[in-house]
């Protein structure tokens, strides 16, 4: 017998200005973008350089976050 799935956490997402209807939405869409988010972020790190032939003056090592590094 499969485990029950729990049921969906809803979350208000906006209130209708005239009828101040509640609309509702699963955390699993915000999950989805969150997820499209990070693997973005990790790529734009994670990207080769083109450019490592140009010296910005001023400029002698790029900053990385300390939680990327």
């Amino acid at each position: 017998v499969p485990p029950m799935r729990p049921k969906p956490y809803y979350i208000v997402v906006k209130r209708d200005p005239e009828t101040n209807e509640a609309l509702y939405c699963t955390k699993e869409n915000f999950l989805n973008a969150r997820v499209i988010f990070i693997r973005w972020l990790v790529s734009f790190w994670l990207e080769p350089r083109s450019n490592t032939g140009t010296h910005i003056p001023g400029m002698e090592g790029e900053n990385v976050p300390k939680n990327i590094q």
